[in-house]
């Protein structure tokens, strides 16, 4: 895994959201790795050791999985803003017919049971 500072990354990996995911998954990949060693190691300490970087890797992961979910909403906020002025368009129609058909319901009774029912 390379850590690189400045925000460098290598040619080879993932950029945006999709480079967010990746390191996620390799986070999560090195904490169960880290845990299955922390279950067939010899001693308490070294078991806590393993524990402790496993618990340290999921957080990194959550934060990775943050982080992209925080990109994806940035790239689909001006996408998302468009759909749904298309589906207004079409929803405006609808809410024509269905308002007439809405006031034929009748609204539920609003019956309390009395105490003499409830008894009953």
């Amino acid at each position: 895994m390379l850590h690189l500072v400045g925000g460098n990354v290598p040619s080879s990996e993932p950029v945006g959201e999709l480079g967010f995911w990746v390191r996620a998954r390799r986070y999560r990949d090195r904490a169960t790795e880290n845990l299955h060693l922390a279950e067939t190691a010899p001693s308490f300490d070294v078991r806590q050791r393993y524990f402790k970087v496993a618990r340290h890797y999921l957080h990194m992961a959550e934060l990775e999985e943050r982080d992209a979910k925080r990109e994806s909403g940035k790239i689909g906020s001006t996408e998302a803003v468009e759909n749904i002025a298309a589906a207004a368009e079409h929803v405006a129609p609808i809410t024509e017919h269905v308002a007439p058909i809405t006031e034929h319901i009748a609204p539920p009774a609003d019956h309390v049971a009395e105490p003499a029912e409830r008894a009953a």
